[in-house]
């Protein structure tokens, strides 16, 4: 997303400048946070997350520094997240907001469809994995079951040879 778009990568510098100018970085690192609040209440939740948003709008952005953007992740449980994106307005306005985010949300489902290929396709080993145990197992007990016969029958024939040698 940050390759794609050149406005989430831009800072700007205006000290001893008639103009300010806007600087568009080949890369930048993206600030990310992630809590987990799977142990607090809702109520909680809801506490913790106006108050981190309270913060989060406390600390302002650095223009000459980019992105002008942060991310935080807070994880409720298995299957819910809040999911917070910071910006300036001057990255991103109100045409371009819902596209980015649209992009956010294709790319998590995308994520979220490969993760569900993954889990699939690893159920599938476990169950090729067990029924190559099963079939192994099987050729096993054939291969005992078989050699018990063996000796069995030649624990017979050694009866029979000496009760024939007895015999004679």
């Amino acid at each position: 997303m940050l390759e794609r778009h050149e406005s989430l990568r831009a800072s700007f510098i205006w000290e001893d400048l008639d103009e300010p100018i806007q600087v568009i970085h080949k890369t930048v690192d993206l600030p990310w946070h992630e809590e987990d609040w799977s142990k607090l209440t809702e109520e909680d939740r809801a506490k913790g997350l106006e108050e981190y948003i309270e913060k989060d709008r406390a600390q302002g952005f650095d223009f000459t520094r980019a992105p002008l953007m942060r991310w935080s992740l807070f994880k409720c449980d298995d299957q819910k997240h809040y999911l917070l994106w910071s910006h300036h307005h001057i990255v991103s306005d109100g045409w371009s907001t819902p596209i980015i985010l649209d992009e956010v949300r294709s790319v998590y489902d995308s994520l979220a469809n490969e993760n569900k290929s993954i889990l699939i396709y690893r159920r599938l080993l476990v169950l090729k994995q067990s029924e190559k145990c099963l079939k192994n197992k099987q050729l096993i007990k054939i291969k005992i079951t078989e050699k018990k016969k063996n000796r069995k029958q030649n624990s017979k024939r050694s009866v029979r040879e000496t009760d024939r040698k007895e015999n004679e």
